[in-house]
């Protein structure tokens, strides 16, 4: 990264006849950032900080580089067997080869990297050393020249790598990188064919397109999920918890665990004048085998109830210690209820030192916050109030003192913390108003850091799961010249997310620890309509065989149809719960629902399934139609055995699965709606459970908008309440405003269901967005973009920062591409993006449903004030000093989509206006930067009397010719590689 801003800097430099800048790669310590995932290295530890490619993917590992005397530069791919020994020369002193690709074992199989460096990096048997001048044995790994065998010592436990320091920290690292590339090396060369169509588009293709060649169809299909740690993997894990919470209910415990480098067990192993962050072997392997007995001291020993669901997952902090969050659901005779029963369970309080002496030493060195606030502003849980600029605790603290314990409103329980017990820390004397609370059993027992928390009352669980799923550790850089000014202005450049690898994280993942574990397996339950099921093929597969084969082959879904047919007993479950007492597995080449549990021979029950599961069906929104009221019958028919069986009532066999869902009365009341907002409510964020509330009124759904919005504007506000800290009565106004902006683009209101009107407060759009998620999520999409789309979008960003930088001559920028050539997805990119930055924008089109599919999309009517009837003497009615002017004013970029339908008095009028606005009169839209999109093989307007010509031309528009088509700014999104050659026929054939 570093070197090609420097080679851009270099030729900015040169093309301005200025001198070079010194830079520097910094640790953004912005405080808006998520410092959970984004908090600043506390330990003087070696770790890999990785941009990451697309897909959140670790990127290639090229190798090293070497300079032969007398010779060229050469390159040494990670496979060489002379990379480690260049650089490892103190691990490999004679040159011993590293890992290379024709690594077997005594039995001629393969030896993975993984496997190699498990092996290596072992604690095995040798002899004890003595100090000398050489080494030679040929049993253990090679180093240590100072050291020889001691022939006369006893064998003992050893690795010389072990006493590298921070050179054994680095090759962990290394090691690492080099095994999730090589993990990685199977999606990107092997599976880089692998293909996913619906099976009757594969059909209908096969049928249709028989005479034409070199024609592709499907999409490529990548197993990202199957990379524990990576975005995917951390989504499907939250959802799988869900699963756990719409089963047994909410969480009653969450548990931090963490690991604690003065246990005995790792003091006493630690090898002369090495640290812990010396050995990370060993810290891991302490701290892992400290949890699994901690997990059965909660689950086994239930020293807190019966727990009959849990969740739990690992984390590396940038403290060079790992940590575990933990969540536990108990059954419904061991909930907490009241607050004796907390207090049995938790304390937020010192104890007596002379009554429990060592229970105060582990309060006092564990489980104290900070302090922070007036004593420590800089300390990790300050956060700066953007509009006050004040900070704050993010944790609270210090807390109140309490004679009593309560259930909290929405929050964790409020604990005990009378004025009593202190102690000095650090020369500040610390109260119960500081303590975090804790298990009085569990701190004795593991002397660490153990955090218990009563989230009864909690009322979105969601969050606490998102929290515990949030993802890899992360680290936020920033290139900066020497003088501390910032080389650009455009933080989407010079800030860059980046993975943060200890070599602690890079131990647990080499030796394959879990990084994750619920209490149930999670069988994801496939909903599809017939014949519309994924089939996965590869480019040189013949496609009719393919077919054929997967004619034949079970989904989920099918194979329940077939259960049911053969099994009475299965029949008297639904769809969702045959994983409870079915697994599905391959029998005789074709998966299918088998009972669970070991059978003798006889089919006589041996033995239980040694794990619980659970079956998830995907979320389908209303508007996939059909897949959608299938879902429905499925929650609410049982032991179906066809397609068809779902579609007849009472004998009669309807024509749709809408039409099946009605006549059993599903669709009579609101009752389904409302149970579906709660399956949405329970796993999905507030922003999208408005944008499901919106959609619903605009596809004219027969429910009680009122009162759907009475019970759920709770969950459809929360984002506000958590991420802004406002009221309840402030964050309901908040998605009123949200849900009115979206509502009117197709012309309804609030107002037309009974709802009040949100208050006119200035709100500004920004505050809608989580700006750390918008710009993850903005940099995300950019990564998966082609190579056209990303020329636009750095192209736009260039705009943009002369804009900022007062160079901005012409922000007019054309985007062309026919349908399905990605447009709409570079327009979202570009939103996101801009929230992340802060930018303020516009994103419009012509017509109300195209203005609908965009993000945040509004009419151009109702975004420039346009009027209905345009001529060459129109204008818009945005004054400086009301709501539209306003808005265009403060406006720094406006997205116009569907250009082809614009009519081109309307381009006069905005460039008029936005002129008229800016007071720069001299520039094109008054120096806003204009990004127009569209397709103009789409079909024009049709008017019924062509009196006009030129009403809708505008090719012969000046502001068009003059100002758009300016060859620099004219992009063509369209990638010559685009892969849907089938759908780019068929738009070509209707188009031309």
């Amino acid at each position: 990264m570093m070197k090609d801003v420097e080679d851009e800097v270099n030729r900015e430099c040169e093309r301005l006849g200025k001198q070079t800048p010194k830079m520097k790669l910094l640790f953004d310590i912005n405080a808006k950032v998520d410092k959970r995932r984004y908090n600043i290295p506390k330990t003087n530890e070696v770790a890999a900080v990785i941009v990451l490619g697309d897909n959140d993917e670790m990127p290639e590992y090229v190798g090293i580089a070497v300079h032969q005397y007398g010779k060229q530069l050469s390159t040494l791919n990670k496979f060489n067997k002379n990379t480690e020994p260049m650089l490892y020369p103190i691990y490999f002193p004679s040159g011993k080869p590293g890992c290379h690709v024709n690594m077997k074992d005594k039995n001629g199989k393969k030896i993975t990297l993984s496997n190699y460096y498990r092996y290596y990096i072992a604690i095995r048997k040798c002899k004890a050393l003595k100090k000398k001048e050489h080494l030679i044995d040929s049993e253990c790994p090679e180093a240590l020249i100072n050291y020889e065998w001691d022939i006369n010592a006893v064998y003992t436990d050893f690795n010389p790598l072990r006493l590298g320091g921070k050179l054994y920290q680095q090759y962990l690292v290394d090691a690492y990188v080099k095994v999730e590339q090589d993990r990685l090396d199977y999606h990107r060369y092997n599976q880089k064919e692998l293909k996913a169509e619906k099976y009757k588009i594969l059909h209908d293709y096969l049928e249709q397109t028989a005479d034409e060649q070199g024609r592709k169809v499907g999409k490529t299909f990548i197993l990202n999920s199957s990379f524990k740690g990576s975005p995917r993997h951390c989504q499907q894990g939250y959802q799988d918890s869900m699963a756990l919470v719409r089963k047994y209910g909410k969480p009653s415990l969450f548990i931090t665990f963490t690991c604690n480098p003065k246990w005995p067990e790792i003091v006493r192993n630690l090898l002369p004048g090495n640290t812990v962050l010396d050995e990370p072997d060993l810290v891991c392997r302490v701290f892992n085998i400290k949890l699994r007995e901690l997990m059965h001291d909660l689950t086994k020993k239930s020293i807190f109830g019966k727990v009959v669901a849990y969740t739990y997952v690992v984390e590396f902090q940038k403290r060079g210690l790992p940590h575990a969050h933990i969540l536990l659901i108990l059954d419904h005779y061991s909930q907490i209820r009241d607050p004796d029963d907390i207090d049995k369970v938790v304390c937020a309080e010192i104890p007596d030192k002379k009554k429990f002496p060592r229970l105060y030493k582990t309060v006092t060195e564990h489980m104290i916050h900070g302090p922070c606030g007036i004593l420590n502003s800089n300390c990790v849980c300050m956060a700066e109030d953007e509009k006050t600029n004040e900070k704050y605790c993010t944790k609270d603290y210090p807390k109140r003192f309490r004679e009593e314990t309560a259930f909290g409103i929405d929050s964790y329980a409020q604990y005990r913390r009378r004025d009593g017990n202190t102690f000095v820390k650090n020369g500040n004397t610390i109260d119960n108003r500081w303590v975090v609370p804790y298990s009085p059993y569990l701190s004795l027992k593991y002397d660490a850091h153990i955090n218990v928390e009563i989230c009864a009352s909690v009322k979105s669980v969601k969050y606490m799961y998102k929290y515990v799923y949030k993802g890899h550790d992360a680290a936020r850089m920033v290139i900066q010249v020497t003088g501390g000014e910032e080389l650009v202005h455009d933080e989407i450049k010079t800030y860059v997310d980046m993975r943060y690898i200890t070599s602690h994280e890079a131990f647990w993942r080499i030796f394959e620890l879990d990084l994750d574990d619920k209490s149930h397996s999670i069988t994801r339950l496939q909903v599809h309509l017939p014949e519309m099921h994924e089939v996965y093929y590869t480019a040189s597969d013949n496609i009719g065989e393919r077919l054929d084969k997967a004619a034949t082959q079970n989904t989920t879904l099918t194979a329940w149809f077939e259960l049911n047919k053969g099994d009475m007993v299965a029949r008297n479950y639904y769809y969702y719960d045959i994983p409870e007492h079915y697994t599905f597995k391959n029998v005789n080449n074709n998966m299918s629902w088998n009972k669970k549990g070991r059978f003798d021979e006889n089919g006589n029950k041996i033995a239980d399934s040694w794990k619980k599961c659970l079956g998830r069906m995907y979320t389908i929104h209303p508007k996939e139609g059909e897949r959608f009221y299938l879902r429905l019958l499925l929650i609410h028919v049982k032991g179906a055995q066809s397609f068809d069986d779902l579609k007849t009532i009472e004998g009669d066999k309807k024509e749709t699965f809408e039409e099946a869902a009605k006549a059993l009365g599903l669709l009579d009341s609101g009752e389904i709606w409302e149970e579906y907002f709660q399956e949405v409510a329970n796993q999905d964020s507030a922003h999208m459970l408005r944008g499901l509330f919106v959609s619903l009124i605009h596809h004219g759904e027969r429910m009680d908008v009122k009162a759907l919005w009475q019970r759920f504007k709770f969950e459809m506000c929360e984002d506000f309440m958590y991420r802004l800290n406002v009221d309840q009565e402030r964050a309901e106004n908040m998605a009123k405003v949200d849900i009115e902006r979206q509502l009117e683009v197709v012309g309804i209101s609030l107002k037309d269901y009974g709802i009040d009107l949100p208050i006119d407060i200035p709100i500004d759009d920004i505050v809608l967005w989580n700006k750390v998620e918008e710009l993850t999520e903005g940099n995300r999409m950019r990564n998966t973009l082609n190579r056209k789309q990303k020329i636009v979008v750095k192209h736009v960003l260039e705009k943009v920062d002369e804009l900022y930088n007062g160079t901005l001559d012409n922000g007019c920028i054309m985007m062309a591409g026919q349908g399905g050539s990605g447009k709409t997805y570079v327009i979202e990119t570009l939103c996101h993006l801009f929230r992340g930055c802060g930018i303020k924008y516009k994103t419009s089109s012509w017509m109300g449903i195209a203005a609908s599919m965009l993000p945040d999309g509004r009419t151009m009517h109702k975004t420039f004030g346009l009027p209905f009837e345009m001529d060459k003497n129109a204008s818009s009615n945005a004054k400086p000093n009301n709501k539209i002017g306003k808005e265009l004013i403060n406006t720094k970029v406006f997205i116009i989509d569907e250009i082809s339908m614009v009519s081109k008095y309307a381009l006069e009028i905005i460039d008029r206006k936005l002129r008229e606005l800016t007071g720069k009169t001299s520039i094109p839209f008054g120096g806003k930067v204009i990004i127009i999109c569209g397709d103009f093989r789409q079909i024009l307007p049709i008017e019924r009397v062509a009196v006009d010509k030129s009403k809708g031309n505008k090719i012969k528009n000046v502001v068009w010719k003059e100002v758009l088509l300016d060859a620099e700014d004219f992009f063509n999104v369209i990638d010559e590689e685009v892969d849907d050659r089938v759908i780019e026929m068929i738009l070509e054939r209707l188009k031309d």
